[in-house]
């Protein structure tokens, strides 16, 4: 049975309302691999059981449709849950998805789920009157890392971020609720690293210089990028007030959470469901 836990616990559930409607996340994490990418595993034994962990997952959680977009570009696309066509069975349930179309955000409505395996990213659900948005917002999804190596724009919004608002309108009026993003001080960035100084170098000064020392806090020779800060800088940016931005459950329980996110490591499942 599921039941209400600490965030020091393998995973953790929260029930919460934004704009009168009722929501839960949900986090799972160690000692399990909960990576989407075993729905479609050559494994046949894998892919079996992962399909049924997540479908008894989502069956515990009364999800109606559980919608997968796939955010592998770290893109500042958000997709139609219409155009999510391709159904993977889950146990008793299904998951929706379409590889052929990357996004990183979709929106969700009552009796919908969006659920990622985002390993140390956080996501974040957007609300706005009845409209809510589910968004990945990892580090490359909020900076536009295309115009950081080249000085020139490589996608429409610097920020999965500013979509997202751009999506939903009249930001005075947005809620902003991250989930589980990995702590600043577990993400350095080495300022004088053999391969990336560059880029981390580019970043940093535009991080600090734009939204702020607080979202990357310097110590010696790095940079430690604190993503949801980041996340309510940039939506404050845009008019987003800073008591609409709440980030009670921001950081990940990093004892209970898998931080690695390279390809072939396991991750974390986030389930941002919608319940009224």
């Amino acid at each position: 049975m599921l039941q209400k836990t600490s965030l020091n616990d393998a995973y953790s559930y929260i029930r919460f309302e934004l704009c009168g409607s009722l929501f839960t996340a949900t986090i799972f994490g160690r000692p399990l691999n909960w990576s989407l990418s075993q729905l479609s595993a050559k494994d046949e034994k894998v892919r079996e059981e992962f399909s049924g962990r997540l479908g008894r997952a989502l069956r515990d959680l009364r999800i109606g449709k559980a919608l997968a977009p796939s955010p592998v570009k770290f893109s500042d696309r958000i997709i139609a849950s219409e155009e999510l066509t391709a159904q993977v069975e889950a146990g008793s349930h299904s998951v929706w998805r379409n590889p052929q179309r990357p996004a990183d955000g979709v929106p969700i409505r009552s009796g919908e789920a969006c659920v990622l395996s985002p390993s140390s990213c956080p996501t974040t659900l957007m609300v706005r009157g009845k409209t809510a948005l589910v968004l990945h917002t990892g580090r490359d999804c909020l900076l536009d890392r295309y115009r950081l190596q080249h000085g020139m724009r490589g996608r429409t919004h610097e920020s999965i971020c500013f979509s997202g608002l751009e999506h939903l309108g009249t930001p005075r009026e947005v809620y902003v609720k991250p989930f589980w993003g990995i702590p600043g001080a577990l993400f350095p960035h080495d300022l004088e690293h053999p391969v990336y100084s560059r880029i981390n170098q580019a970043m940093y000064k535009m991080i600090s210089e734009r939204w702020g020392g607080d979202c990357v806090p310097r110590k010696g020779g790095a940079f430690y990028p604190d993503l949801p800060k980041l996340i309510r800088a940039q939506c404050m940016e845009q008019g987003v007030p800073k008591d609409h931005i709440d980030l009670a459950h921001a950081y990940q329980p990093a004892k209970a959470t898998w931080l690695d996110g390279k390809a072939g490591t396991p991750r974390n499942a986030v389930v941002i469901a919608r319940h009224s």
